[in-house]
């Protein structure tokens, strides 16, 4: 992970502790790891976490262990499926509008910001997000 990645990472993992109203140690005991590491994790000092670590993680936060190699950078965009595949996979018990309008509305979400973006000057790189 490069460090803006290992930052985001740090960022994303507090906000499931905090929600979980976990204390870092707190975390650490429910997940059988070191209170040291969710704290560097956390800060941002670990580039490359271990596939074990994140395991228990995901356990201990009770999310997708998916979501978090995702997050850890261990899996790229382009190695994700498409929106509409996802949806229908993993919201397959709601109706085929309310999935139809779930993707359609990431969609524009997406349309919105790139618009945003190139009339600021910018460019859009969907491999950054």
């Amino acid at each position: 992970m490069t460090d803006d990645a290992a930052r985001l990472f740090g960022e994303y993992l507090r906000d499931l502790r905090t929600q979980r109203k976990l204390s870092a140690r707190g975390l650490a005991a429910r997940a059988g790891i070191d209170s040291g590491t969710v704290t560097r994790l956390e800060q941002g000092g670990i580039h490359a976490p271990s596939p074990y670590t994140l395991k228990q993680l995901a356990k201990a936060l009770d999310v997708p262990l998916a979501d978090l190699f995702a997050m850890a950078e261990y899996v790229t965009a382009s190695e994700l499926p498409d929106l509409t595949s996802y949806i229908n996979t993993k919201f397959g018990h709601l109706p085929a509008e309310t999935r139809a309008a779930m993707a359609q509305y990431c969609t524009e979400q997406a349309s919105s910001y790139e618009s945003e973006r190139s009339q600021k000057g910018g460019t859009y790189d969907p491999t950054k997000y």
